[in-house]
């Protein structure tokens, strides 16, 4: 969770770890997951907080 608020993903973070929490097995896969392009941050935000 600090990585995603220290890079200013503050959208959605709880329904987003409940969610990742299916797809990835540790924190840092998730934090990877969640540091990347605008665009791909815009994709993630449409698909995880719908």
């Amino acid at each position: 969770i600090e990585c995603i608020l220290s890079t200013g993903h503050q959208w959605c973070i709880k329904l987003f770890f409940q969610t990742a929490k299916k797809h990835f097995k540790n924190l840092h896969s998730m934090s990877i997951r969640v540091t990347r392009s605008p665009i791909q941050d815009k994709l993630e935000r449409e698909k995880y907080c719908k």
